[in-house]
C-alpha cells in the first residue's frame, strides 16, 4: 500500500456522518409542572408563546420518517428532566415541521434533525453533543456567564465537580476576569473559563501548578491536569486554548469527529479492539505519553467494533491485526509514523 494515498471515497461517509450526528448563578426560576421532566410537543399554533415563556429552549425541527431524529429522540428525553431542575432552568421541545410547516419555513428547515437554541426568544444554531450528557454539558455551558468569578476554596472545587468532564475548564490563578474575556466569549461554546484571583498553597498543589500568575486546565477534580505561566498575550493564550480543547487522546465516535476533526491539526488515530481490554489500556496510556511531545498532532482512538463503517475507506478490515495506527490529514492518510514516535509506542504494531 502507498505510503499516502488519496481518500476521497471517506468524504462521503465523512459527511454522512456529520450531517447526522452533528450535520452558572442566576435568580431562581419556578417550572412549570406540566413542563417539568418532559420534551414540550410544538406546534405551528402554540410555537411563539412556548419560546416566549421560557428564558432558554432547545428546539428540535424533526420530521417522523428521519432515523437520526429517531435515535436522537430518546437522548432528548433522558436530558429533559436534569435540564429542568437548578437555578437556570433550561427547556427542551420538538416540532414536526412537515406537519407544522410554517414554523419550519418561518426557520427555513431545510435538514433533519435542525437544532436552535432560543434564548429570551432569539435562535442560534446548536451544533453540540447529540447525547444526553453531551447535550446537559453544552447547554449548561451555553446558558451560563461567559466566565465564573471563584472566590473561595469551596466555591472552587464545588464549581468543578458541578460542570462535569465532557468539555475542558481554563482557571486563571491570580488573574482577573478581564484578562481572559476575550477567550472566554470566543470559546465558549467549547470550554468553561473561571478566575481566582488568590488562592492557598493546597489549591496550588491540587491543580498542578507553582507560582501565579497561571492558565491551568483541567477535566474535573482529577483529571488531567497542563499548566501555562505566560506570556498573557492574546497570540500565546489562544495558542494554549486551542491546544487544550481536546483531551491528550480523545476516544473518536460519531459524537466526537466534529471536535477531533475541527481542531486542524492531523490526527493520530490508533485502532483498538477495545477500550478494557489490559493490552488496549495500556496502550493508551503510551499514547497519552507520547502526545506532550507531538502537540502539532491530535491523538485519538477508535474502537473497531464499535465503528468499522468509518476505518473501512482506511482499509482496516476484521483481519488487520490491532492495535495499529496511521495518521489521518484533510484528504490522505499516511499509513506509518515517525520513527521516534514509533519508538514511543514500542511493543506495538505501528502502520
Amino acid at each position: 500500500m502507498a505510503a499516502s494515498q488519496s481518500v476521497r471515497v471517506f468524504c462521503f461517509w465523512a459527511i454522512a456522518l456529520l450531517l447526522g450526528f452533528s450535520s452558572g448563578r442566576a435568580d431562581d426560576h419556578v417550572v412549570e409542572p406540566a413542563a417539568a421532566g418532559r420534551v414540550l410537543e410544538l406546534t405551528d399554533d402554540n410555537f411563539e408563546t412556548e419560546i416566549a415563556k421560557h428564558d432558554h429552549i432547545l428546539v428540535d425541527f424533526y420530521a417522523p420518517w428521519c432515523g437520526f431524529c429517531n435515535r436522537l429522540s430518546p437522548q432528548l428525553d433522558i436530558a429533559a428532566p436534569v435540564l429542568v431542575q437548578g437555578s437556570r432552568p433550561i427547556f427542551l421541545a420538538k416540532i414536526d415541521v412537515e406537519k407544522h410547516s410554517k414554523v419550519g419555513s418561518k426557520y427555513k428547515i431545510s435538514a433533519f434533525p435542525t437544532l436552535k437554541y432560543f434564548i429570551k426568544g432569539l435562535p442560534t444554531d446548536y451544533t453540540g453533543p447529540r447525547k444526553a450528557d453531551g447535550i446537559i454539558t453544552h447547554l449548561r455551558r451555553l446558558s451560563a456567564p461567559s466566565i465564573e468569578q471563584l472566590n473561595s476554596e469551596a466555591e472552587l472545587h464545588g464549581f468543578v465537580k458541578s460542570i462535569g468532564t465532557e468539555i475542558p475548564l481554563f482557571i486563571g490563578f491570580g488573574l482577573k476576569a478581564t484578562d481572559l474575556e476575550e477567550f472566554a466569549n470566543k470559546y465558549r461554546s467549547k470550554a468553561w473559563f473561571a478566575v481566582m484571583e488568590t488562592f492557598s498553597e493546597e489549591i496550588m498543589e491540587d491543580f498542578n501548578f507553582d507560582k501565579g500568575p497561571a492558565l491551568v486546565v483541567t477535566r474535573g477534580e482529577h483529571g488531567e491536569k497542563t499548566t501555562f505561566y505566560g506570556p498573557f498575550e492574546a497570540e500565546d493564550v489562544t495558542e494554549f486554548v486551542l491546544l487544550n480543547l481536546l483531551p491528550l487522546v480523545s476516544h473518536m465516535t460519531p459524537e466526537t469527529l466534529r471536535s477531533v476533526r475541527e481542531d486542524g491539526r492531523p490526527v493520530v488515530v490508533a485502532v483498538l479492539e477495545s477500550e478494557s481490554a489490559p493490552e488496549d489500556k495500556e496502550f493508551i496510556k503510551k499514547l497519552k505519553m507520547a502526545a506532550p511531545a507531538y502537540r502539532k498532532f491530535v491523538f485519538a482512538y477508535v474502537v473497531a467494533p464499535q465503528w468499522p463503517e468509518f476505518l473501512r475507506p482506511f482499509w482496516i478490515r476484521k483481519e488487520t491485526k490491532l492495535p495499529t495506527v496511521f495518521v489521518w490529514t484533510d484528504d490522505t492518510f499516511v499509513v506509518s509514523v515517525c520513527s521516534t514516535l514509533a519508538v514511543d509506542l514500542v511493543g506495538y504494531r505501528v502502520g
